[in-house]
């Protein structure tokens, strides 16, 4: 993804600079660019060097949104990380301005009202993996109801991404049968603050 592209170029001078992260991590959680178990996470890690770095994962998982909100958090303490963030992320196509973002909050996606209560195909899913690996999909997995040991036990039956995301959709609608509906499975990747872009792109895999 371009955001961790952005990141990558100054992850050392963020990850050595940025020594207190804890108005950072309130100011993403409350957001929702954190989500709960992200923040429980953050709030665990005791070394310094290391919760910046889980910090920046998040945020390069997280879009051109967990991005700029992340810049709105630097603009007090941190000034001059914003200006050297801005013109890279411009380099990449993102844009940091304040104004886009309201504009592109105001614009909802939803599904199709036919779509609300059909019940998922395996051969939909696997469009939907394919789109989810763009994202934090972890954490929309999550939400929607899997547990960290299902993350962990795909990981180890499956060493690709796209399996593994694809493994856990199908656990998934095995497990809820006729409840296990494109509206819930919709409304959890929404929950996760997946980026319009993407919604829609997974609105794209019913048709």
């Amino acid at each position: 993804m371009s955001v961790r592209e952005v990141l990558r170029e100054h992850w050392k001078e963020l990850v050595s600079t940025l020594h207190d992260t804890g108005y950072i991590v309130e100011f993403l959680y409350a957001e929702r660019c954190v989500n709960e178990r992200q923040y429980q996470v953050l709030k665990a890690e005791q070394i310094p060097l290391d919760k910046a770095a889980k910090l920046l994962d998040i945020i390069s998982n997280g879009g051109s949104r967990s991005l700029k909100q992340f810049c709105r958090s630097l603009e007090e303490e941190y000034p001059w990380i914003n200006e050297k963030i801005i013109p890279t992320a411009a380099k990449y196509g993102i844009s940091l301005s304040h104004e886009e973002e309201f504009s592109e909050e105001e614009v909802s996606v939803s599904i199709p009202e036919s779509l609300v209560n059909v019940v998922p195909t395996e051969q939909q899913l696997h469009k939907i993996s394919k789109v989810l690996l763009k994202t934090n999909w972890e954490c929309a997995l999550l939400t929607l109801g899997l547990s960290l040991r299902d993350l962990e036990q795909s990981k180890t039956e499956n060493s690709i991404p796209l399996l593994q995301c694809l493994n856990l959709l199908v656990l998934w609608l095995r497990r809820n049968g006729e409840n296990a509906k494109v509206c819930v499975l919709f409304k959890a990747i929404q929950d996760s603050d997946v980026e319009n872009m993407y919604l829609n792109e997974i609105v794209q895999c019913f048709s």
